[in-house]
């Protein structure tokens, strides 16, 4: 009986669980809110937490490219609100979900992950590109 149960459990929170897509719009949504709508003092705390949304979502739907470019535009878009060295490790994560999306979709947010790896190369000084 106790397996029966935790089977229909496991079944009914696949069901409820959010699509890729239901989870990319909706950190998309919070990202636009804590960029333009909270006071600069917060963003920082904001996109931290933002954060960790969208790694608890991609470990919910570890293929999807559309949230790694996602994330990664989380990660970077953090890093330069918390800048210095510090935001050194969270553009390397960025990068390398931009790589990982583009192998496993090249054309996912009509390639939005080139475009965003491009602004990585650009923002991060040249002397740190051997760091990464």
């Amino acid at each position: 009986m106790k397996y029966l149960i935790a089977l229909m459990m496991l079944f009914s929170s696949q069901l409820w669980a959010a699509s890729a897509d239901e989870m990319m719009v909706s950190l998309q949504q919070d990202w636009a809110h804590i960029k333009y709508e909270v006071d600069e003092k917060e963003r920082e705390k904001g996109f931290e937490t933002l954060v960790k949304q969208a790694e608890e979502a991609l470990k919910t739907h570890p293929k999807s490219a559309n949230l790694m470019i996602w994330n990664a535009i989380i990660l970077s878009t953090y890093a330069g609100e918390k800048g210095g060295l510090g935001a050194l490790s969270l553009v390397k994560q960025a990068k390398s979900l931009l790589e990982r999306s583009l192998e496993i979709d090249d054309k996912a947010l009509d390639g939005s992950a080139y475009t965003s790896l491009a602004s990585l190369y650009y923002q991060v000084p040249g002397w740190s590109n051997r760091f990464w």
